[in-house]
């Protein structure tokens, strides 16, 4: 009731921004709220001391006080030909002029830059995203389970950024870096991992296309709530090319027939179901095709995506059953290489120092550390290989490791990954006793090696 009362004086006095109505007639938004925090919005500098004058009366006459500064009360001019005075005031005290605020939770710029917006967002994703691995890698949890608690912790408190933020689809695209990079975290993959990759893994939509979806989704949940002013506003921004309302309603209409708009509650979440299903479809197939042309992807195999699997989490790899170290290792391994220095290069390129195999140059032989070479070619990796039981399903794989429910049984995926684990662990044994855990020493030790080699 209190703040009805101080709306109904704002609009009386005329303190606000008027929209006008397709019927021709003029609506006045003057005030925004949520709970203590209040948006005064006016369209000239006097109307917006007005509006100053009757809040500080409102607010003597509750007994309330209002705290002036740069981060509780402020003024924040968006238009720059509007005449302004050199200052407002409030209760007395003078009011800071800012060019941007944080409302909400929201970065609002002067220039209606989303930059520092979307830059506020990246950083707080990649806070909780580190935060939530190192809980997870404390206590030795699979990265499927990550990647189900990044969904519902991290995503979920972006659901409203990709809903209402009036984002250009380059904006858009940019979304999709702190994506990337907490699907990079959650497979522990490096910073050099083949872009597309990590979100196949996980089988995530990208933000970029999950963005039009959420829009549908509010824009149903607007149309069905019944407000009188709410409707309103969605006829007025219908009416403006290029608004949140025009580009949503662009959505709706093309997954009609007819291109109308859905009526009913239950049509507007059909509607969401059905493009969100499609929608996730064509990013998996893009970012597969993506895959199988990389230039450092030559044996990556994404199963599900071409079988009856359904679309998901690589659970051939990232899985409880699996154990979370050796999840990550293979998944590294099988997700170009990542850890040998060699990669998996569809090219290999002629051998060198930094490339080179050390397991192969102490026997006197110069060979790249790719994956193919370190799988099935590799004289460290070789008791491996001649295991009975891996022996057989080497010659079968060679020379692309896939692990498919359609193709190998349950026993034959965990030899097969107990196999790479034991492999991975030999590398490292022999990395350790060579090199150290200095890079430097490495190198020296690769380049005495090949100049004896050669």
């Amino acid at each position: 009731m209190l703040l009805i009362r101080l709306h109904d004086d704002l609009v009386d006095a005329e303190c606000g921004v008027p929209i006008p109505l397709p019927d021709g007639t003029i609506f006045w938004i003057c005030l925004l709220a949520f709970i203590d925090d209040l948006l005064l919005l006016a369209d000239e500098a006097s109307k917006l001391q007005k509006a100053f004058d009757i809040v500080a009366a409102w607010a003597k006459r509750i007994r309330m006080r209002i705290n002036v500064g740069v981060d509780k009360t402020a003024v924040m001019v968006i238009s720059g030909a509007a005449p302004s005075p050199d200052f407002w005031t409030i209760c007395g005290s003078v009011i800071p002029v800012v060019s941007q605020y944080k409302y909400l939770g929201i970065v609002l710029c002067a220039s209606g830059s989303w930059k520092p917006f979307l830059k506020a967002f990246c950083d707080k994703t990649r806070a909780r995203t580190i935060e939530l691995i190192r809980w997870a890698r404390a206590n030795s949890v699979t990265s499927d389970v990550v990647s189900r608690l990044w969904l519902i912790y991290v995503e979920t408190g972006a659901a409203w950024v990709l809903a209402i933020a009036p984002l250009t689809p380059s904006q858009l695209q940019g979304l999709n870096v702190p994506q990337r990079n907490a699907a990079r975290m959650i497979l522990g993959h490096n910073r050099r991992s083949p872009v597309p990759a990590p979100c196949v893994e996980l089988g995530w939509m990208l933000w970029s296309s999950s963005a039009k979806g959420r829009r549908l989704s509010l824009l149903g949940r607007l149309f069905s709530s019944g407000d009188e002013i709410v409707l309103l506003l969605l006829q007025a921004g219908a009416a403006f090319p290029g608004s949140w309302t025009s580009s949503a309603c662009k959505i709706a209409t093309s997954l009609t027939t007819d291109d109308s708009l859905p009526t009913q509650l239950h049509e507007w979440r059909s509607s969401c179901k059905t493009w969100k299903s499609d929608a996730l479809a064509c990013d998996l197939e893009e970012l597969c095709l993506s895959c199988h042309s990389h230039p450092n992807l030559s044996s990556y195999r994404r199963p599900g995506l071409q079988s009856s699997e359904p679309y998901g989490i690589n659970r051939m790899i990232h899985d409880k059953s699996i154990g979370a170290e050796v999840g990550r290792v293979v998944g590294r391994l099988l997700c170009g290489g990542q850890g040998l220095r060699g990669g998996d290069p569809v090219m290999p390129s002629a051998v060198c120092v930094r490339a080179a195999c050390l397991a192969c140059l102490l026997t006197g032989c110069r060979r790249s550390e790719t994956l193919n070479h370190f799988l099935f070619h590799c004289q460290l990796t070789k008791p491996v290989r001649d295991r009975p039981l891996v022996g057989e399903l080497w010659q079968i794989m060679d020379p692309v490791v896939t692990l498919d429910c359609d193709v190998w049984s349950f026993q034959k995926q965990r030899i097969s990954r107990r196999a790479i684990g034991s492999m991975w662990l030999a590398r490292c044994q022999l990395m350790q006793k060579e090199g150290g855990a200095n890079r430097r020493g490495r190198d020296e030790r690769f380049s005495e090696l090949r100049k004896s080699a050669s």
